[in-house]
């Protein structure tokens, strides 16, 4: 089986708010859950920071190079993956992507942590925050 490589990329201002969507409810994959900043699949032809890049351009329209935080293995059911974590440093808004999200804001750094502890987070993006500097 092919690797499966994902990137996350999270977005954060300066003061230290995070970039929240929750995904829709027709989604495949994590449907009706929240997420931090971008993310998806890496193409085979990509490094992961290239992915990264284009995923974020993608999905929130912010033209960055994407930070590398750490790279780990993550199951989801029978699926596994390679995560590469990623933030970026945005100011201002960001557009609602309606295709992935029903809803986007920024959030503090303690409501996304009352939405770990809820279990409101896509599992990926749970495993995520024990990796990101608050």
């Amino acid at each position: 089986m092919p690797e499966i490589r994902i990137a996350i990329i999270v977005v954060r201002n300066a003061r230290g708010d995070f970039f929240v969507h929750r995904r829709r409810d027709d989604k495949r994959v994590f449907p009706g859950l929240y997420g931090l900043g971008a993310g998806g699949r890496i193409e085979p032809h990509e490094t992961p920071t290239q992915g990264a890049r284009r995923e974020l351009l993608e999905e929130t329209g912010i033209d960055a190079e994407p930070v590398p935080v750490i790279a780990f293995p993550f199951t989801s059911g029978a699926v596994h993956y390679t995560v590469h974590l990623f933030e970026v440093r945005h100011e201002g808004p960001i557009p609602n992507h309606d295709g992935e999200w029903s809803w986007s804001s920024w959030e503090s750094a303690e409501r996304v942590a009352t939405r770990l502890a809820r279990g409101e987070l896509c599992p990926d993006t749970a495993a995520c925050h024990a990796w990101l500097k608050h």
